[in-house]
């Protein structure tokens, strides 16, 4: 796996692992293209072609990639912490991978609301399936922890705003 953009001091940065950005190339998981300033990782990507192995390198912006690996929780206004497979049916995030709109979501995001007593919290973690530890911690962390999908295009609102791009 390669990196670039400005690092992110992680140790996947290492210097012998950066590449150049891959400017026009669209990312694997948003599929946006890549921009000047962008930042992500370089991952392989295998598939067979006329029964032959190909292998190449796919490009992913760290939001991206970050998105897919961390846990997201009811702060989250896209997947609310919910596996795909709990959405209902029509829930926007599960037909057009858009936010949340179901009543699944709407619950979990309640657990959100600091004025809500622990015996609230327990209810709405039992009918969504939420293991006490994690409510325990969320309720702990609700006002502190950030939203993984608006990281990217918050970033870009800024760039915007500053000329940047």
């Amino acid at each position: 796996m390669k990196w670039f953009g400005e690092s992110w001091r992680a140790p996947i940065c290492a210097p012998e692992n950066e590449v150049k950005t891959p400017v026009g190339e669209r990312c694997l998981l948003c599929k946006e293209h890549i921009e000047a300033g962008d930042q992500g990782l370089m991952m392989p990507f295998c598939t067979v072609i006329d029964a032959e192995p190909v292998s190449r390198q796919i490009a992913e912006h760290i939001e991206c990639f970050l998105d897919d690996v961390l846990p997201h929780g009811p702060d989250c206004k896209r997947c609310r912490g919910l596996e795909l497979e709990t959405h209902s049916s029509s829930c926007l995030y599960k037909t057009d991978n858009l936010e949340c709109s179901c009543d699944m979501g709407r619950r979990m995001e309640r657990l959100l609301d600091p004025t809500l007593t622990l015996a609230e919290a327990e209810t709405i973690a039992k009918e969504v399936g939420v293991e006490r530890d994690y409510l325990l911690d969320l309720m702990r962390h609700r006002r502190t922890r950030k939203d993984a999908h608006e990281r990217r295009s918050r970033r870009k609102a800024e760039a915007r705003e500053s000329g940047v791009v």
